[in-house]
Parts: C-alpha cells; structure tokens; sequence
C-alpha cells in the first residue's frame, strides 16, 4: 500500500491523473468522482474533488487547511471512487498520514 504525508493545519491537495492497465488516460466527462478518509472508528473525511482536465484523466481532491487543521494526528486509509452509468469502480486503499506541523508564520 502507498502513502502520503501530511501536516495538520496545511491544505493537503492529490493532483490525479485516470489511467488505464496500459497506463493511457481515461477520460473523465461523464465520471462522478469522491474520495474519502477514514481513522479508526472516525467519520470519513470527505475531499473537495475538481476536474482539472476531464478529457485526459486530471482531477485533484482537495482538504482544506481548516479541515486538516481539526484532524487527530494518525494514519488514515483512503480511496478514490468513479462512478458512471451505474458501475462504481474505487482504486486501491492508500494511507494518508496527518503529521504534527512544526512551522507555524501566522
């Protein structure tokens, strides 16, 4: 399973790209995309998903800074979901760690 880091406090963004098992991009047009993250025992977190460039496969899901900044300090599993015409497809669970933010210039 892959991860990412983040800083509590700190707008966590994933720039996404949809590709398919020979690594082309998939387009994205008429997709519905959610992605969510959840701690033990936690409500998901849910993310502010955008197509950045639906026909070539872009989107980003994004946390705000004041979202993040409420987040417990722990490891939490996380996936990506696209939906379209009524088949749901979700990627592979990823980890996202929320770490304690040492710089803060206010």
């Amino acid at each position: 399973m892959v991860g990412v880091r983040a800083k509590r406090g700190d707008t966590l963004t994933l720039n996404c790209v949809r590709t398919d098992e020979d690594g082309n991009s998939v387009d994205l047009s008429s997709v519905s995309i959610a992605c969510e993250m959840v701690g033990d025992g936690d409500s998901p977190v849910v993310f502010t998903v955008t197509k950045t460039d639906a026909t070539n496969g872009a989107f980003n899901a994004v946390l705000s800074a004041t979202v993040t900044e409420a987040l417990p300090l722990r490891v939490y599993n996380c996936d990506i979901e696209f939906s379209v015409a009524g088949e749901i497809v979700s990627t592979e669970t990823f980890w996202i760690a929320v770490e304690q933010d040492i710089t803060n210039a206010d």
